[in-house]
């Protein structure tokens, strides 16, 4: 693939795993012959991470507003990629998957990473994804996994989309407008790892805000 390629981590306090993921994503681009833009979005870390992704030469974004669906935004804006891959930057996802993800951008606009080792996940993650998979299966969208946190789509339509949510339900709206506007979606199955350091998901709180946008469009 020609084509030129961003890719965006949004952060909130990674430093035991940000130099990593970078790092992989480097090693990766060089075993594929890419060089792709490294983005990272700074969602007001008190730790680290801005000195690091400082270190490692990488674009880096702060965005004071608080929320993933923020960092994402912000991030996504500032891109200058044809094509754009979004991944969480904790270090359960694996780099290595990436030309999978271009691959398949040849043919489909938007390709979602499905965590087949899903058992790697706290039990209520697992019961939270599977509510929010039979949601968007009654919108008409059938895939394996809604809460991916490893996403691959075409700026260009992208730019479609007018996503608006700051939080963590900025994954369901990616999902929901892409089927609205009819995109060639394609599901591919990832490696997932045990992520580096804390959570920073409130199971409750992320997952009430997920199920009032699906349910009530807000």
């Amino acid at each position: 693939m020609n084509r030129e390629i961003s890719v965006i981590l949004p952060c909130y306090n990674e430093e035991k795993s940000l130099g990593f993921c970078i790092d992989e994503i480097r090693k990766v681009s060089r075993e594929n012959n890419l060089n792709p833009e490294i983005i990272v979005v700074d969602n007001n870390s008190i730790d680290r991470s801005r000195e690091i992704a400082k270190e490692k030469k990488v674009n880096y974004l702060f965005e004071e507003k608080k929320g993933y669906g923020s960092a994402y935004l912000a991030g996504l804006k500032s891109a200058n990629g044809q094509i754009l891959i979004m991944a969480d930057c904790d270090g359960s996802y694996d780099f290595n998957d990436m030309p999978k993800f271009l691959n398949e951008l040849e043919n489909n606009d938007l390709v979602v990473g499905n965590r087949a080792n899903k058992n790697l996940l706290p039990i209520l993650n697992r019961i939270g994804g599977f509510l929010i998979n039979k949601m968007l299966k009654r919108k008409g969208l059938n895939i394996k996994e809604s809460c991916t946190g490893f996403i691959g789509i075409k700026k260009e339509k992208l730019d479609l989309l007018n996503l608006k949510k700051q939080g963590m339900e900025f994954s369901s709206e990616l999902l929901v407008r892409a089927n609205e506007k009819e995109l060639k979606i394609q599901e591919i199955d990832i490696n997932f790892r045990q992520r580096i350091g804390k959570s920073k998901l409130k199971i409750f709180r992320d997952g009430f805000r997920h199920l009032k946008f699906l349910l009530l469009g807000i």
